[in-house]
C-alpha cells in the first residue's frame, strides 16, 4: 500500500474525532503494513544488489579472458620478429627473445633415463704404446707366510696407465749470458746482441704467450678472467695490457697467413657469407665471416651494409656463387650467382 493511500483513511483535521481509540489502531495497523512492504522492498533490492555485484564479477571475468585471447591471437597475426622466425640478425632482437633463445632446448623429451642406454656400444681409453713414464707395483711381504719378497721371481700380472696433467707450476730458468774473449785479438763477444737499456730482464717465453693468445681469441675469455686464470692455476700474476700487446703480436705474426687464407677464397667458386652484431663498449660492431669448404676468414666491418665486401673483397665476388642469408645488402652485390641458405629456409618456414 502506497503512504499516500494510507493517509487518505485519516479523519480531516477540521473534521470532530468522536473515537481516538478506534483511530489510533488504525493508524497502528496502517504503520504495521507499511514497515512489512518497507522490510520486503529492502531484501528484493539486497537481492538484486547481490545479483548486480556477481554479474560484474563475472563480466570482469569475461573481460580478462578476450584480454588474454586477443594477446595470444596478436602472437599468431603480428609475432615480435627474433632471429628464430625472421631474417632478424640475433643483435636486434629484444633481450627477452634472446634468453628464450639461448636457453629454451629443442629436444624434446624422450621418455629414457640419462647416461649410456642399453645396448650401447661403449668405448675404452686406449693404451699409449710408449708411455712417459712407468712404474713397477709389487708385493712386499708374502700374505700367507709373513715372509719379505726382495729377491723373489717377479711375474707379470696385468698393466694399467694412468694419464695425468703435471705439476701446474711454472719453470723458471735462469739464462747466463757470457762475454767471451777472443784469444787471437782479444775481441769481447757477447752470446747474442746487447740487451737493451731498461728492458726487463725477466721475460715469459712463447708457451705462456701462446696460451693467452689461444684463451682470448680462440675461447674468446675476456682479459680479465685470463688474467685470474694465469694467477689461480699458474701463481703468475700477468697484466692485462701484457695480453694485449701478446694479441697485438700474434695478429702482426698471422698477417702472412690471413692475407694466404683471403687470396684463397678470393679465387673460390663458391662463398659463403655471413655477418654477426655484437656490443662492445656500448658500442655495436660488427663482425663478417666469408667461408669455403676448406678455408674461414673472419674480420671486423663498420657495419654491415654491401660495402664491407665490396671493400674487401673487390671484382672477386663476381666470379662467386654466394650462399648467403636474405639480408637486403647481398642481393645489392654483382655476384655471378646467388643460393639463398637453405638452413635459413627452413628456419623462415
Amino acid at each position: 500500500m502506497a503512504v499516500s493511500d494510507s493517509f487518505r483513511t485519516f479523519v480531516p483535521v477540521n473534521e470532530k474525532v468522536t473515537d481516538i481509540s478506534e483511530a489510533l489502531l488504525t493508524m497502528t495497523e496502517e504503520m504495521r503494513l507499511m514497515r512489512e512492504t518497507i522490510d520486503s522492498q529492502h531484501s528484493e533490492i539486497c537481492r538484486l544488489s547481490r545479483l548486480v555485484e556477481g554479474n560484474n564479477v563475472e563480466l570482469r571475468k569475461r573481460d580478462k579472458e578476450i584480454e588474454d585471447l586477443k594477446a595470444e591471437l596478436a602472437k599468431y597475426e603480428a609475432p615480435n620478429k627474433n632471429s628464430n622466425n625472421s631474417s632478424t640478425p640475433p643483435s636486434k632482437e629484444n633481450m627477452k627473445d634472446e634468453n628464450i633463445r639461448r636457453t629454451k632446448s629443442l629436444r624434446k623429451p624422450t621418455g629414457r633415463k640419462p647416461g649410456g642406454q642399453q645396448g650401447h656400444e661403449g668405448s675404452t681409453l686406449k693404451m699409449t704404446a710408449n708411455p712417459d713414464e712407468t712404474e713397477d707395483v709389487s708385493a712386499n711381504y708374502c700374505t700367507d707366510c709373513g715372509a719379505p719378497l726382495e729377491d723373489c721371481e717377479r711375474i707379470l700380472d696385468y698393466v694399467t696407465q694412468v694419464v695425468s696433467i703435471p705439476d701446474l707450476k711454472p719453470i723458471v730458468k735462469e739464462v747466463r749470458h757470457y762475454i767471451t774473449v777472443c784469444r787471437h785479438c782479444g775481441k769481447r763477444v757477447q752470446s747474442h746482441a746487447a740487451r737493451k737499456r731498461g728492458s726487463n730482464a725477466v721475460v715469459y717465453d712463447a708457451t705462456v704467450k701462446t696460451l693467452a693468445v689461444y684463451l682470448s681469441v680462440v675461447m674468446f675469455l675476456p682479459y680479465g678472467r685470463i688474467e685470474n686464470f694465469f694467477k689461480e692455476v699458474f701463481g703468475l700474476e700477468i697484466s692485462q695490457g701484457s695480453f694485449v700487446n701478446w694479441v697485438g703480436e700474434a695478429k702482426k705474426n698471422a698477417a702472412p697467413a690471413i692475407q694466404k687464407i683471403k687470396e684463397y677464397i678470393m679465387n673460390s667458386a663458391v662463398v659463403g657469407f655471413d655477418e654477426s652484431g655484437l656490443y662492445c663498449n656500448k658500442r655495436l660492431d660488427w663482425t663478417w665471416i666469408a667461408q669455403t669448404v676448406y678455408f674461414t676468414l673472419l674480420f671486423h666491418g663498420n657495419g654491415r651494409s654491401h660495402k664491407e665486401l665490396e671493400s674487401r673483397f673487390g671484382s672477386s665476388l663476381e666470379r662467386m656463387v654466394a650462399v648467403t642469408d636474405r639480408h637486403s645488402a647481398y642481393f645489392t652485390l654483382n655476384f655471378l650467382n646467388h643460393q639463398v641458405c637453405v638452413a635459413h629456409l627452413l628456419r623462415e618456414l
